[in-house]
This record gives structure tokens, C-alpha cells and sequence, in this order.
């Protein structure tokens, strides 16, 4: 897998931010986020989750009802 790559996040099929691709250690993929105008309203839920994470709460980043709706198929 190439670095550069630019990863597109999307709500409910707005573009709400990109992920510049920057470096990658297998599984894990590195880069820096850049919200666009749509990420405001998802923006709490992220601030919550990394707080979860650095607080080491796994059951607050891994099973916390979140605004996160699949696609419809």
C-alpha cells in the first residue's frame, strides 16, 4: 500500500472530511484529518470517543450508542 492516499468520511452521502494518508504500520494506517463544513454536528461524538479511549474505557468507545448509522442497501 502506497502513502499519499486521501480517505474520504461521509455521512449519510455528504462528504464531511478527508484523511490525508501519511504513513502505515500493517494493520495500522496513519494521517491527518481534515473536517470539512458537513463535520460539525458528528464532531461531539468523536471529542467523546477519544476522551473514552484516553481514559481507558473500553465500554465507552466500544459499545456507547453513537449517531453512526450504516448505509442503507
Amino acid at each position: 500500500m502506497d502513502t499519499g492516499r486521501v480517505w474520504r468520511l461521509y455521512h449519510r452521502a455528504e462528504l464531511v472530511g478527508e484523511i490525508d494518508e501519511q504513513t502505515h504500520d500493517f494493520p495500522w494506517t496513519y494521517g491527518r484529518f481534515r473536517p470539512l463544513p458537513g463535520f460539525g454536528p458528528l464532531r461531539p461524538f468523536f471529542v467523546a470517543h477519544k476522551a473514552a479511549i484516553n481514559a481507558g474505557d473500553d465500554e465507552g468507545w466500544n459499545g456507547s450508542p453513537t449517531p453512526y448509522e450504516p448505509p442503507s442497501r
